[in-house]
């Protein structure tokens, strides 16, 4: 479906959540990082892959 002109729209993007695996002080930024882990099923397949990567304090957010 294209989107036509004067439509409001929205960026999709993933939502990333899982587990803090790790954390250290980054020197450069000043302040801690987090190693995230989190699973997805990319191709709805039933196989799972598994991801990690560091994030910087202030862009996560606890769930609880």
């Amino acid at each position: 479906m294209a989107l036509e002109e004067g439509k409001r729209a929205r960026l999709k993007q993933p939502t990333v959540e899982g587990i803090v695996v790790d954390v250290q002080y980054n020197k450069k930024e000043r302040c801690l990082e987090h190693c995230l882990e989190w699973t997805t099923d990319v191709n709805n397949d039933g196989i799972v892959e598994t991801h990690r990567r560091w994030f910087l304090e202030n862009e996560l957010e606890e769930v609880m």
